[in-house]
């Protein structure tokens, strides 16, 4: 799903550099796979999510838009 994210924004920022152009959509995601590392002193701690959190099989949405040389973003932006 990252990857999915970091490629929208970054094909956005390169269509949206020759030109003024506004972007906006929405994609709805499922997640199939999700892993949480903590690292503390060189050790490694794997857990599969975090409580209260996104869960593996949950569908996220996200709408994005870009305005010209503006920028990309998220809306609501992810904390």
């Amino acid at each position: 799903m990252r990857a999915i994210l970091i490629a929208t924004a970054l094909l956005i920022a390169f269509a949206t550099q020759g030109a003024a152009v506004s972007v906006s959509g929405s994609m709805s995601c499922k997640v199939k796979a999700q892993h949480v590392l903590i690292v503390e002193g060189g050790e490694i701690d794997t857990f599969s999510g975090y409580p209260g959190g996104i869960k593996v099989g949950d569908t996220v949405d996200f709408k994005y838009q870009s305005s010209g040389l503006g920028g990309f973003q998220l809306l609501p932006p992810l904390v």
